[in-house]
């Protein structure tokens, strides 16, 4: 049976040791200074390094202020430390300090600017969750001027500029180009100063729509890279570029079926024509609708 230990001072019963946490006497263990900004970076050996915690940054700033000694864990404005078998307070201050990376967020400041065309308030959100996502490395945007169908976006570090518009496309769609421009001369080293300008043109069309490509008809799959289109007449995934396509959106509608024999078909509204379904499959009721688009005077089922 282990034998019981009371503080020599006040008489408290202690795991070990002869003293209490609160009447060990001073150690000659040095304070400790931790600096830290509000988005978890610190300034550790006079450059900024990057920590999981408060904890692994004490750990590794009291190894090299006390190297006798252990980081236990954190008590209020103190750190507990163990050493030779004995733990011991030591004060602890915190010293918040501005990111550097967050000042030029909120002025004119700017390095590139995101050129968005037929934007969407979906897009504009995408674009602004990555923002906030990004803050604390000095992303954002510092001014918004509308343009026409979308919007120039001014950020404040071109190079993540390339990143979200990489993420724009393949989660949307589109084309991207991205052209340096040249504005100041550096002073002191005489190197050209460039800021970035990315341009992203989104697609006029979504996953869903039917669009008709060089007289046939797709229904759009997938938008990244390429647009990936379902071929109506074959049931085929076909790829297209954005750059140079033609393509016309054709209204989806829901029509009542005129015939089921020998074809099926239903009424065009617009010259009350018959127009034969001609990815019909299975089973139809005469005057029961169905969803279709109607191209060059025939009619197709779409989702």
């Amino acid at each position: 049976m282990k034998r019981k230990a009371f503080c020599v001072e006040c008489g408290r019963e202690i795991d070990s040791g002869i003293f209490c946490l609160d009447h060990k006497p001073s150690a000659p263990l040095k304070p400790l200074l931790l600096k830290k900004t509000e988005t978890g970076k610190y300034f550790h050996r006079n450059k900024w390094s990057q920590f999981s915690s408060d904890e692994e940054a004490l750990g590794v700033l009291v190894k090299e202020t006390n190297k006798d000694a252990s980081f236990v864990r954190i008590e209020e404005d103190h750190v507990v430390l163990t050493r030779e078998g004995e733990e011991f307070r030591v004060p602890l201050e915190i010293e918040k300090l501005n990111d550097p990376a967050l000042e030029k967020l909120g002025t004119n400041y700017f390095e590139g600017i995101l050129q968005l065309r037929n934007a969407t308030n979906e897009v504009l959100d995408f674009v602004h969750e990555k923002v906030a996502a990004a803050r604390h490395r000095g992303v954002g945007i510092n001014k918004i001027v509308e343009e026409g169908n979308g919007a120039n976006l001014y950020f404040t570090k071109k190079s993540y500029l390339p990143r979200l518009g990489q993420a724009l496309i393949r989660k949307f769609g589109g084309q991207m180009k991205s052209s340096p421009q040249l504005f100041s001369v550096d002073k002191q080293s005489g190197k050209n100063l460039y800021r970035l300008n990315v341009y992203v043109e989104l697609p006029l069309f979504s996953v869903g729509d039917v669009l008709a490509i060089k007289n046939a008809v797709y229904q759009i799959r997938r938008t990244a890279k390429l647009l990936y289109g379902v071929k109506l007449a074959t049931g085929k995934t076909h790829t297209f570029p954005y750059e140079g396509l033609e393509a016309e959106k054709l209204k989806k509608q829901r029509l009542p079926v005129a015939t089921t024999q020998p074809e099926v078909t239903v009424i065009d509204p617009e010259n009350l024509d018959s127009v034969v379904v001609k990815n019909a499959e299975g089973e139809f009721l005469i005057g029961k609708k169905v969803k279709v688009v109607v191209f060059n005077k025939e009619a197709w089922l779409v989702r």
